[in-house]
């Protein structure tokens, strides 16, 4: 009654935070809801919504704001209040800006959480990451097990050898899997189900192998900012969206099929990072085969445009891919698909 009461009046302010987290299958319909709701009955109120940039459809009448790139001169007021802190060494400024002009260059530092990762990264490297990927293996790899190592207070308990050997890749590879599509939450008993299984080898027994997950769990929930509790009692999730899509990513990079890597790409909706980051893993790592599905794509694209099925994604899909394509010559086959198809593409009037 409280609440009902001021919305009638027009005294709110009401904030949906990470409308991008909502499930694929619910999106749609909720931004829906939302929009009419607040246009319609209750016009007054302020409401403001975040997301990422393709992850809410607004209406005509909502206003849109993007969070802009940070500056130099933000990055030095940031770097000036951690030195005086003394969370961070001024001689170290100068090197820090010097490798740090690239990604603000390319507009890659966006937000001040991230600048804060390069800060972390840094003082334990001197070396900042220069492209995504290596952002987030660095940031994983400082989360889970670089910060944690050399503390006395973990390295001398006996179980930390024990977490160290489930604390890598290929574990939050197989939890990417269970928390797909969109960063599920994963309950604890089909966790240690499932990881143990997969270490019974290595611990010598299921039972030794489940306690050793267990450890695992706990020393995440309580030491990483990377896989920690979620709201649901008794279940787990990654803590960001964009570390459940990196280890995704690698996931799909492992297929050796370009059509079970689509239709990886097939379960997640357009705001994701999962189709820039399996493309830029596979230029890294295998060139064949990210050409493999980049020609794919391609053909696919061309396919259904002509067929003038426009409601097929595939084109949607392969301009997701593109972002992190900068062959020469795949470009211009991505141009050349637009300017012979521009009469299928341009919206009817």
């Amino acid at each position: 009654d409280f609440l009902n009461y001021y919305l009638k009046i027009g005294r709110v302010i009401v904030l949906f935070d990470a409308l991008d987290e909502v499930p694929r299958q619910y999106r749609t319909k909720l931004h829906k809801t939302i929009t009419s709701y607040f246009l319609s009955y209750s016009p007054k109120n302020e409401i403001c919504i975040t997301s990422r940039e393709r992850g809410f459809y607004p209406q005509n009448e909502i206003p849109v704001f993007e969070i802009q790139p940070l500056r130099r001169k933000e990055i030095d007021t940031y770097l000036d209040r951690m030195i005086r802190l003394h969370y961070f060494r001024e001689e170290d400024k100068p090197v820090f800006f010097h490798q740090a002009n690239a990604l603000v260059s390319q507009k890659f530092l966006n937000s001040f959480l991230l600048l804060s990762l390069l800060v972390s990264i840094f003082q334990a490297e001197k070396e900042l990451p220069q492209t995504k990927i290596e952002l987030y293996s660095k940031c994983v790899s400082y989360i889970s097990r670089d910060r944690e190592k050399d503390k006395a207070e973990i390295s001398e308990k006996d179980d930390w050898n024990d977490i160290l050997r489930i604390m890598k890749d290929s574990t939050f590879i197989e939890l990417s899997k269970l928390a797909c599509p969109n960063n599920e939450s994963i309950a604890e008993e089909t966790i240690l189900d499932v990881l143990s299984k997969v270490y019974k080898q290595k611990f010598g027994g299921i039972a030794r192998a489940e306690t050793a997950v267990e450890e695992f769990l706990r020393f995440c929930s309580e030491r990483t900012e990377l896989f920690v509790p979620a709201q649901q009692e008794g279940s787990y999730r990654f803590f960001h969206r964009s570390f459940f899509e990196y280890f995704y990513s690698k996931y799909l990079s492992r297929e050796k099929n370009v059509r079970k890597i689509v239709q990886g790409f097939r379960k997640f909706d357009q705001d994701s990072e999962v189709f820039e980051l399996t493309a830029a893993i596979l230029k890294n790592e295998d060139e064949f085969l990210y050409q493999q599905l980049i020609e794919y794509l391609l053909d696919k694209a061309s396919e259904g445009l002509l067929a003038d099925r426009m409601k097929a994604d595939m084109l949607n899909i392969l301009t997701l891919v593109m972002q992190a394509v900068d062959d020469q010559q795949y470009i211009f086959d991505y141009c050349k698909l637009f300017l012979l198809n521009s009469r299928l593409i341009a919206p009817k009037h």
